[in-house]
């Protein structure tokens, strides 16, 4: 929220998701016994960074149980999630979408075999594991969390709405897409700015019928903030 306060906006903060465990988390324990056997760790999101950080926790670990293994994240806010941890990322593409990743990373891993481990969460995008896997790598792709609608942000969203109490709302991800569309329905948002953080998010927001204003061109918050900003300026 500091980032858009700071342009003057009066922010506030509605989450759309809520974070749990997996309902078997047999195989995150089972990947963090054995994470150094991995040539890459890859990682789509910080909460799939924190969700292997705890899981090695529990197991009495920590970082150096990396090993040899290189990491690659997805962008430069999963990355420091992993630099928490002391760790640096061995890659984070240019571009902070699946495709980017996987184009960056097959470049990165070369020729040779690699056993790759993909933390990430119960439902995601196959963009990144079936590129590696149709490169002949071997990819253990794991449910580290799960996410859920935050049911009790609806009323609170709803009531924002129907007041006329906002002047945009803006989206982080796809699952915070579908889910406050899930709140309100689309046609709450029919008064609103849309901002996206990128254009995996606005083309799930133009799927469930809602119209996008704005799609950030870097696709972290910082570049949601500089896009919506520009918006906003427009004469």
């Amino acid at each position: 929220l500091a980032l858009f306060r700071e342009a003057g906006a009066d922010a506030i903060s509605l989450p759309a998701i809520a974070i749990a465990r997996p309902a078997d988390p047999e195989p995150v324990r089972v990947a963090a016994a054995s994470l150094g056997s991995y040539d890459w760790v890859v990682f789509s999101s910080a909460n799939g960074v924190r969700a292997l950080l705890a899981a090695l926790a529990a197991a009495g670990k920590d970082a150096r149980a990396f090993g040899n293994s290189r990491v690659a994240c997805i962008g430069p806010e999963t990355a420091r999630a992993l630099a928490s941890a002391t760790l640096r990322a061995d890659l984070v593409p240019r571009e902070h979408v699946g495709e980017g990743l996987a184009q960056e990373l097959l470049a990165a891993i070369g020729p040779g075999p690699a056993k790759v481990l993909i933390p990430r969460a119960k439902v995601a995008r196959d963009v990144v594991p079936a590129a590696l896997a149709a490169a002949g790598h071997t990819v253990d792709v794991i449910t580290a969390y799960e996410t859920h609608p935050a049911e009790q942000s609806a009323a609170r969203a709803r009531e924002l709405l129907a007041a006329g109490a906002v002047d945009a709302v803006l989206f982080s991800s796809s699952s915070t897409a579908t889910n406050f569309v899930s709140f309100v329905g689309k046609d709450a948002l029919a008064k609103v700015t849309v901002a996206s953080i990128g254009p995996v998010t606005s083309k799930t927001l133009e799927d469930l019928g809602v119209r996008v204003d704005v799609t950030a061109k870097a696709f972290t918050m910082q570049g949601l903030q500089d896009a919506l900003v520009a918006y906003y300026a427009k004469p």
